[in-house]
């Protein structure tokens, strides 16, 4: 993702901000919207949020995706339970990977934390085998911003 790109999209984010609390979960819809067009084509954003000792899927931008993923299993589950962002440029070679798209190539998970607590995991695939860590810092300032809907 462009620096430019990535500041226009962090300014549409904070846009959201606007305190009203019966909104969260549309601000998370169009949250992941504007995360999802600012992709490559075909890529997918999404959320898995903490729920009753799993991740749940919860809004996302993208084809149909796997409901349920089970702490520790698959990249989703990685990020949540090393509590860092976890980076796979090549799918194909991330031990016990959960394919839930035949079309994702590569793949990067940041926590979202809410009082030192992993509470969801925000999760973009890309169709191409992609090196994510130019732009780790980015996802993970976007990570930051969802925090405050959930």
């Amino acid at each position: 993702m462009e620096r430019q790109i990535y500041g226009n999209l962090v300014d549409s984010l904070r846009g959201l901000e606007d305190g009203k609390e019966h909104l969260k979960a549309a601000h998370l819809g169009n949250a992941l919207s504007q995360i999802k067009l600012n992709l490559p084509p075909h890529s997918w954003a999404g959320l898995y949020l903490v729920n009753d000792g799993q991740l749940v899927l919860g809004p996302f931008q993208g084809t149909p995706a796997c409901e349920e993923i089970a702490f520790g299993k698959g990249v989703v589950g990685a990020c949540y339970e090393k509590r860092a962002t976890i980076m796979v440029e090549d799918v194909t070679t991330f031990p016990g990977y959960i394919c839930c798209d035949a079309s994702a190539k590569s793949e990067i998970c940041i926590p979202v934390f809410k009082d030192k607590e992993v509470i969801a995991i925000l999760d973009i695939d890309r169709p191409d085998l992609h090196d994510f860590s130019n732009e780790k810092e980015e996802f993970e300032a976007i990570a930051k911003l969802l925090e405050n809907w959930l």
